[in-house]
């Protein structure tokens, strides 16, 4: 289940997010969207992608506790089992493609407000004030990154890989000291989820 739970504020958090992130109006905001982004459709997606998309999903999850390391082969191999027996439907795509889009972005502006509230313990073989600036950069490249492009397109495990990287200047390390985004582990998620879904099927 999503953290965030209400349509409608979902997309409401979308748009507050990013508007705080790249420091425009909604008007702005919504002037910059390139149209095909505002207009776009719902893109079909195989059970492999859908799968590969929701393993994103559920890393990102993980890294802010919303879910714990020993629930992911369940809720894996429940929706490999789920797609298995019906395919993947709009509806489906619909939701995976707005819960990345809110969390994704909720990482974001976390990071962004901490260092904007001058929270960041910054490390000490560089300036503090290169770090904050780099940080910043990146954030915001990001953001944009996120509106300019559709979301199921994105390298989700770079972008994660690039954020946690933030996160580490924050708290005074030069390089993130547990990558918890391991793609082994994530591949392997998926396998084991694919497995068990055509056992079952099979059986």
């Amino acid at each position: 289940m999503s953290i965030f739970a209400n349509p409608f504020k979902s997309a409401l958090l979308i748009v507050v997010a990013l508007v705080l992130v790249l420091g425009s109006s909604p008007s702005d905001f919504a002037a910059d969207m390139p149209r095909a982004q505002i207009e776009q459709g719902t893109p079909a997606l195989s059970n492999a992608e859908y799968l590969d998309r929701y393993a994103d999903l559920l890393m990102l999850r993980l890294r802010f506790g919303a879910v714990l390391s020993d629930e992911l082969p369940g809720l894996m191999r429940a929706a490999a089992r789920r797609v298995e027996t019906n395919g993947v439907s709009e509806k489906d795509v619909q939701a995976l493609r707005q819960d990345l889009e809110v969390e994704l972005a909720y990482f974001v502006v976390n990071l962004k407000y901490l260092i904007m509230a001058e929270g960041a313990i910054w490390p000490e073989d560089k300036p503090a004030r290169t770090y904050r600036f780099d940080a910043l950069s990146e954030l915001d490249e990001i953001a944009r990154e996120l509106v300019d492009n559709a979301i199921l397109d994105l390298d989700i495990g770079h972008i994660l890989h690039r954020l946690e990287a933030v996160n580490a200047w924050t708290e005074g390390q030069p390089k993130p000291v547990d990558d918890w985004f391991d793609p082994a582990d994530r591949q392997y998620l998926i396998d084991d989820a694919v497995v068990a879904a055509n056992t079952a099927t099979s059986s």
